[in-house]
């Protein structure tokens, strides 16, 4: 594995040549007269996906906005089992881990810490409801009818800084008839997994599920050579229920209540860049990437609670909608921030982020010539930092540093969007949204010699946001848009750093064009879509030491295209993919933090007298110029199912490869991952009464290393990715 640290020129992949010929070769086959095409049978056609990227139910393909969608079913059929595996699903969507913490990132738009106080600018959302904080956005998928990943600001109708875009996951409503659905599992690493989901009529108009998963990780993929201990361990277990209640043919109630656990080190387990120097002066490389040299083991145990209320009626020709929401989320972790045997960096974190939401809407429930959406919505949340603990020789003469505080959140907003059909097949759509947010922080710094005064800071922003889109359905299979759109993120307060005053909004002007097309009597979708992005005071953060920072670029722009599409082939095979192409760069970024290993003289630009020889040196410079961070020039994605009749059953192959470009993890463009794919398989056997079914699988079949995430913060160190695992499973259908 290359891990080099220096930014270098990007060769064109093999790999991205074959994805290209695959494309070509399925959108050639559009052009081909239709008997070359034609078999004994005509295929069948691709299934309708209904979206509710604007607040109503859509066709897909109707909704003028970059989405991927996807079904339950489809996820099974392709194998894809939790979220980080979007990425082969996605184009321009990048997944990676700041510790335990998972990082979003879409056209390069996206968050570098999860440090308490941060906001998502690619948030979740559940059932309509926002997901606080960015803790736990990564799960096995379980009880889920669909997910939709939408491109772009959403600065109207999702408008809680959802400036990158958004990831949203729709569960299954409960059914009245009795199902059940068990998965019982068994990996490598020793790897338990159960999977349940239940549904039944309470009475003639209530009806409730349960949704249960667990998963235990009893062997790591490396050792803590200091302890003896394994790491790479992980336990998950979750519960979700919803219960459903229909008064009337007009009204429907929703109680939905959540609760997930999860105990891992994934994400905390470092590794050193080969040739780094440690903070102890040593050069250490494990020959495996998994094994760590830390003077403890590291740990994460996180916890959400979450309960939602959701009432949908339609009274006179209109329709009204409350989505309520209460939730919890902790986070605790304990890291060796230097990686050595030495004890120079210790740090230890306890976080919890509470608070509730409402939103209400009101819209036409018939469609017409103009559909419209009314709405408002509050937030009032706490984050509060319960204690950042830093020990060792790093925290200074007191050998130790505590730090505690909390920021609360006030916010609301009012939107309305309506979409007006000007011509025949031409729809105008207009949005605008009203947001204020008001903020307050308050935090104390305790050292071995007492507690610092306390620290306490206001900010307040409104902003206005808006959305202009136009479509043409130049015929009944292929729609052309544009829009062009504002997107709005609020300034934050650093929780981590005493003293430091908040950071500004980061305003994001969006123009983009696409096309939706509908092929081959509906046999191939095709969209595609270009971009470019305009922003200004782009929120940034970076680990320097024990504690992040946060700041502003002074501007920035993105341009790029990308590509997906889903083709039946033959009633056996299904062949999907799609690719993005994506530039970004910091037009003015003055004040940006710059790594460089020691020995380092910020002042003279390079060595100089008294420098320490080991770990690195952080200085200040302008970053104009400067790539991204976490934008690939290019990143591909193929997926190819293939099912065919076998032993009074169906037998499914399925395989998708996910490939990115290189790219930078920090502004200085010095910490790089280099370009990789990453292969995924599986075979599976279902009966003809399609109640049971026998699976087995591979992540990472060919066993690539590469990394979730990097840091220059005390030493060149990264988190590398899972290694390939396997298993099978088995699941029996009530």
């Amino acid at each position: 594995m290359n891990r080099n640290t220096h930014k270098s020129a990007y060769k064109s992949p093999l790999i991205l040549k074959s994805c290209a010929a695959a494309v070509l070769g399925v959108a050639g086959a559009s052009m081909l007269p239709a008997h070359t095409l034609a078999q004994s049978a005509q295929p069948r056609a691709l299934e309708e996906i209904v979206v509710t990227a604007q607040r109503r139910e859509q066709t897909l393909q109707d909704v003028p906005i970059a989405i991927t969608a996807i079904t339950a079913d489809a996820m099974e059929r392709r194998g894809i089992q939790g979220n980080e595996e979007l990425v082969q699903l996605a184009p321009a969507l990048n997944i990676g881990r700041s510790g335990s913490t998972p990082l979003l990132y879409l056209r390069g738009i996206g968050n570098q810490s999860g440090s308490p106080g941060s906001e998502p600018s690619v948030p979740l959302y559940i059932d309509g409801v926002y997901v606080l904080g960015q803790t736990v956005t990564l799960f096995s998928f379980n009880n889920i009818e669909r997910v939709e990943v939408l491109r772009g600001p959403q600065g109207t109708l999702f408008g809680r800084n959802a400036t990158g875009g958004l990831m949203h996951v729709i569960t299954r409503k409960p059914s009245f008839e009795p199902q059940a659905e068990l998965t019982l599992g068994y990996g490598n690493y020793n790897t338990l997994e159960g999977n349940f989901y239940g549904s039944t009529g309470l009475t003639d108009n209530v009806a409730i599920d349960l949704a249960a998963f667990y998963t235990d990780r009893g062997e790591g993929f490396g050792n803590n050579v200091v302890t003896g201990n394994e790491v790479g361990l992980s336990k998950e277990y979750a519960l979700r229920s919803k219960l459903l209640i229909q008064p009337g043919d007009n009204t429907e109630i929703t109680l939905a209540g959540d609760y997930v656990r999860v105990d891992s080190d994934i994400g905390l387990v470092r590794q050193f860049y080969p040739g780094t120097i440690a903070l102890d002066g040593v050069t250490r490389r494990m020959s495996n990437e998994h094994d760590i040299q830390h003077s403890f083991d590291p740990f994460s145990i996180t916890h959400r609670g979450s309960g939602a209320l959701t009432i949908n009626h339609e009274f006179s020709g209109l329709k009204f909608v409350s989505i309520s929401a209460y939730q919890e989320n902790s986070n605790r972790w304990v890291l060796d921030l230097d990686g050595a045997a030495a004890g120079i960096v210790h740090a230890s974190t306890e976080d919890l982020n509470t608070g509730w939401t409402q939103e209400f809407q009101l819209q036409n429930a018939e469609p017409g010539k103009l559909d419209w959406v009314l709405g408002a919505y509050f937030l009032d949340s706490t984050i509060e930092l319960k204690y950042q603990t830093i020990t060792g020789l790093a925290a200074g003469p007191a050998v130790f540093l505590r730090r505690q505080g909390e920021v609360d959140t006030e916010s609301m907003s009012f939107f309305a969007q309506g979409t007006y059909e000007l011509l025949q097949d031409t729809n105008l759509t207009l949005g605008v949204r009203w947001t204020k947010d008001e903020k307050s922080l308050d935090q104390t710094t305790t050292t071995a010699f007492g507690t610092g005064a306390p620290f306490t800071s206001k900010l307040d922003d409104d902003q206005i946001t808006y959305r202009i889109a136009l479509d043409h359905q130049l015929t009944e299979d292929l729609m052309l848009y544009g829009t062009i759109s504002r997107g709005y993120k609020s300034g934050e307060f650093n929780l981590t750093t005493q003293g430091n005053p908040p950071i500004e909004a980061e305003i994001l002007d969006a123009y983009e064009v696409g096309i939706k097309s509908q092929l081959l009597d509906n046999r191939l979708r095709l969209n595609l879509s270009a971009f470019y992005y305009e922003f200004d005071d782009l929120q940034l953060s970076q680990q320097l030491g024990a504690s992040t920072l946060i700041l502003n670029a002074t501007s920035a722009k993105f341009q790029g295209a990308e590509f997906d599409f889903e083709m039946v082939v033959t009633d056996h095979l299904t062949v999907s993919g799609g690719a993005a192409f994506t530039d970004g760069e910091y037009k003015d970024f003055p004040g940006a933090p710059m790594s460089f290993n020691e020995p380092y003289s910020c002042a003279l630009g390079g060595p100089g007298p008294g420098d320490p020889n080991f770990g690195n040196q952080q200085c200040f410079g302008n970053a104009k110029g400067n790539e991204t961070v976490r934008t690939p020039p290019v990143t591909a994605n193929l997926g190819i199912s293939y099912e065919i009749p076998f032993l009074e059953g169906q037998l499914g192959l399925a395989t998708s490869l996910y490939y990115t470009d290189r790219f930078f993890y920090e502004v200085d463009n010095r910490l790089k991952e280099d370009a990789y794919t990453i292969v995924n398989a599986e075979v599976r056997w279902e009966n003809a009464a399609e109640n049971f079914i026998l699976k087995g699988w591979s992540k990472n079949l060919f066993d690539k290393e590469y990394a979730m995430g990097a840091s220059a913060s005390t030493a060149d160190q990264y988190l590398p990715a899972n290694p390939r695992t396997f298993g099978v499973s088995a699941t029996f259908r009530y």
